[in-house]
C-alpha cells in the first residue's frame, strides 16, 4: 500500500502564509487549499479501493489485505498509551481485538467481507473509528481513568 508524501516543514509555512493573508486574497488561498486536500484525500481512497479490488481474486489475500488496510487506518489514531490493538484475518473475515491496559478486558469484533472493494473499505474505516470510540467512552465514562 502506497503513502502520501509527507510535506516538509517549509512547505507547511508557506502554505500557512499564503492563507493567512488578508481580505480576498487570503479567502481565496483557503478555498484552494480546501479544494486540493479534499482531491487528494478522495485519490488516496480511490487507490486503497483500487488495491483492494486487485486483491479481492483470492480469498486469503483479500482478507489479508483488508487486515493491513485496518492497521494502517488504527495507525492513523491517536491510541491512549497502554491499550493494545490486535487485527488479524481468518478464512472467514477479519478480526479486531482492543486491550484494555487497567482491566485486561477484551473487546473482540470481526466481519466477513462483502467482495465489493468500496463495501469492505467502509467496513475497514468504521472498525476503527469503533477501536477509537470504545477507548474514548472507557476513558470518559469514568469506567477508566488514564
Amino acid at each position: 500500500m502506497t503513502k502520501p508524501a509527507k510535506k516538509t516543514v517549509q512547505e507547511e509555512n508557506d502554505k500557512i502564509l499564503e492563507i493567512g493573508k488578508e481580505g480576498k486574497e487570503g479567502i481565496k488561498n483557503f478555498v484552494e487549499v480546501k479544494k486540493e486536500e479534499e482531491k487528494l484525500s478522495e485519490e488516496q481512497e480511490a487507490r486503497i479501493i483500487e488495491e483492494i479490488d486487485n486483491k479481492r481474486k483470492v480469498t486469503e489475500d483479500y482478507h489479508k489485505f483488508l487486515s493491513q488496510v485496518l492497521l494502517a487506518e488504527l495507525d492513523t489514531l491517536e491510541i491512549p498509551s497502554g491499550w493494545q490493538i490486535n487485527v488479524g484475518h481468518t478464512g472467514d473475515g477479519v478480526i479486531m481485538e482492543v486491550k484494555s491496559p487497567h482491566n485486561g478486558k477484551i473487546y473482540r469484533s470481526a466481519f466477513k467481507p462483502s467482495g465489493d472493494p468500496k463495501t469492505d473499505y467502509n467496513a475497514v474505516h468504521t472498525y476503527a473509528l469503533q477501536a477509537e470510540n470504545t477507548m474514548y467512552r472507557m476513558k470518559t465514562n469514568g469506567i477508566i481513568r488514564i
